[in-house]
């Protein structure tokens, strides 16, 4: 009995097996996980996660680590690769901007030549033609020369005759020829050119005289003639 009766020396109190066999597992147990209940979460607002002891957070910093390092790696692995692919990028820029200036150096060659062809084909179109009318000044410097100590006008004609044959046939050559008489034909205006109007028994807009022969060259009219064209009879 745990009671004792007035005025006598308590009992001592029996050893409790149980008890002792509690309180070493009790002790013992501290060192170990301790697991926070659900209430002590809520209060704490905290995870419902096992409080773990100093060896087990330091194991655990470490995985932590390797995957970082991991990551970092990977990282700088990814930065190399765009700087290598940014060089390349770099590198073809460079040689397509080489290659556009040297093709827009040919262009300007190019460019530069065709004007100079161009200036040459108007300056010289007309050498080869120029250079067969030598020809003719000869031909007329000798008549002008012959008919200063000549009396012969009969000669004299026909040495003007050959002189304006060959002149003809010279630019016949050359693609050149004379329009047809316009006279007694309607006034055209692709190849006609009115210098006046007189009365004349042709019908209006006729043409009545012919000024100046025009000429044509190849399908081109090169000179209009120039005519005096009919005003109708008063």
């Amino acid at each position: 009995m745990d009671e004792t009766t007035p005025g006598t020396k308590p009992l001592r109190k029996t050893a409790n097996k149980i008890k002792d066999i509690m309180d070493t597992y009790l002790k013992n147990d501290n060192m170990k996980t301790i697991p926070i209940t659900d209430n002590e979460n809520v209060a704490n607002n905290q995870p419902n996660e096992p409080v773990t002891i100093v060896d087990e957070v330091i194991v655990s910093e470490d995985i932590s680590n390797k995957e970082y390092e991991i990551i970092i790696e990977d990282y700088k692995n990814a930065v190399d690769a765009l700087n290598k692919n940014n060089e390349e990028i770099a590198k073809e820029r460079d040689e397509l901007k080489e290659q556009l200036v040297r093709k827009a150096a040919e262009l300007e060659n190019i460019r530069r030549r065709s004007l100079k062809e161009k200036q040459e084909m108007i300056d010289y179109a007309n050498e080869r033609l120029l250079f067969k009318m030598l020809e003719l000044l000869d031909d007329i410097n000798n008549a002008y020369n012959a008919s200063l100590n000549s009396k012969d006008y009969d000669a004299l004609f026909k040495g003007v005759e050959l002189i304006k044959n060959k002149a003809f046939k010279l630019f016949e050559e050359s693609g050149v020829k004379p329009l047809e008489s316009s006279v007694g034909k309607e006034f055209n205006v692709d190849y006609h050119e009115a210098m006046m109007r007189m009365p004349s028994d042709l019908p209006e807009n006729y043409v009545v005289q012919e000024y100046q022969s025009g000429y044509m060259l190849n399908e081109k009219v090169l000179r209009h003639a120039r005519v005096i064209t009919s005003a109708g009879s008063n």
